[in-house]
């Protein structure tokens, strides 16, 4: 468990039991309140609701999870671009002289790139698997949403007749 919470101060009781609690973060959410598009999220009181202490739970609105989910759907395009450019780079790559260096170099730059490419690859994956993720929650959620609202309707009129 990681103690994430101020440092205790020497309370003289005066202080309420929450605030003298150190909040506990899990590995995930210490992990992904570091990249700038997370960060915000953990920081700042959720419109849904705070989650438990220690729970490991986080709740976002569904406002908060259409924003999440089209960040990330603008950073596949971003990605796709990249991809874009690199396939074009590795294409041009040639021999700067038909000697044994230049071979070798151009093998190496070949790896790298090969390598490279697979690692962008897995944030692409990732980013369009988060996103389909996400759509499908909030596709859940609204199938929630109707139903509930379609259950209220049926016993609203149950009871108005």
């Amino acid at each position: 468990m990681t103690d994430t919470g101020p440092a205790s101060s020497g309370a003289t009781g005066t202080e309420s039991q929450e605030e003298q609690a150190p909040r506990y973060k899990s590995p995930t959410e210490q992990f992904l309140e570091k990249f700038p598009i997370f960060g915000p999220l953990f920081n700042a009181v959720s419109t849904a609701g705070q989650a438990s202490s220690g729970s490991g739970e986080f709740r976002f609105s569904p406002e908060e999870v259409k924003a999440l989910r089209d960040e990330f759907e603008s950073e596949v395009d971003e990605i796709d671009t990249v991809l874009t450019d690199f396939d074009t780079m590795s294409i041009n790559l040639q021999p700067l002289a038909d000697d044994p260096a230049s071979r070798s170099h151009l093998m190496a730059t070949e790896d790298h790139f090969k390598v490279a490419y697979a690692a962008i690859m897995q944030q692409r994956e990732f980013a369009a698997d988060f996103v389909a993720a996400l759509s499908a929650a909030l596709d859940r959620k609204q199938q929630e949403d109707d139903a509930a609202a379609a259950d209220f309707a049926k016993h609203t009129k149950e009871v108005s007749t």
